[in-house]
């Protein structure tokens, strides 16, 4: 997704607008990737939550139109790595809205058994469309990696699904796809969030102001009263 150059340039501003349009338009794709890598919606949901807030300290580094849109994947999928799991979701979306089926539940399984990388390649091909160079970005590895990585889990699958590989692969699809917030809720929760922030930083400034005042204050009490005690 390329960003205005106006945006951009008004979010670096730390304009609230802009930072807002920004935070609502990738808003869906980090609930997604979070929700999906992970398998678990209360995951998915305190993984975004999470992004969403550390992308209003990160937006004045963000130096060009593709660079929002990186830092919010790549930073997605890093989160999703960090959240542990002492078992397999229950339930898994990925098994959400899919008539009962043993072999598409076997596959599900496989592919959450998979390495790491491998399931992140594979659910970020299929579930976004992303390309090999894409893939890349969001995991932090070169494109021949990540080629690398698609091709062995691709291979592993298919092992195991046989001749429902294709019909699994399109059931995932459509159960990735579903698992994205309800984009008219982006923007409200964007604003939210902003303004929020925008409250915070308030505070902060505020606390540092009165800080300040209460240590001149003192310094000049001392100033006062010094000469008179040593007299």
């Amino acid at each position: 997704m390329l960003v205005d150059p106006a945006t951009l340039a008004e979010a670096r501003a730390g304009k609230r607008q802009a930072l807002t349009r920004l935070l609502a338009m990738h808003y869906p794709q980090v609930w997604r990737i979070a929700t999906n890598l992970t398998g678990s919606r209360e995951l998915g949901r305190k993984i975004s939550a999470r992004i969403m807030r550390r992308s209003l300290l990160a937006a004045d580094g963000w130096e060009h139109e593709e660079a929002p849109t990186r830092w919010f994947r790549h930073h997605t999928v890093l989160a999703t790595r960090e959240a542990t799991l002492a078992a397999s979701p229950r339930p898994d979306v990925l098994l959400e809205g899919v008539a009962e089926d043993a072999g598409y539940t076997a596959f599900v399984r496989a592919v959450r058994g998979l390495p790491q990388q491998q399931r992140e390649a594979f659910l970020l091909n299929h579930g976004e469309d992303f390309d090999l160079r894409q893939i890349g970005i969001a995991m932090d590895c070169s494109v021949e990696a990540a080629g690398v990585h698609l091709r062995h889990a691709t291979l592993s699958l298919q092992a195991i699904a046989g001749d429902g590989f294709g019909r699994f692969v399109q059931a995932a699809r459509l159960s990735y796809a579903a698992s994205a917030p309800d984009e008219s809720l982006s923007l409200p929760y964007a604003r939210r969030l902003v303004s929020t922030g925008f409250s915070s930083r308030l505070a902060v400034v505020l606390g540092w102001l009165l800080l300040i005042v209460l240590l001149t204050g003192l310094a000049y009490g001392l100033w006062w009263i010094w000469p008179r005690i040593i007299l």
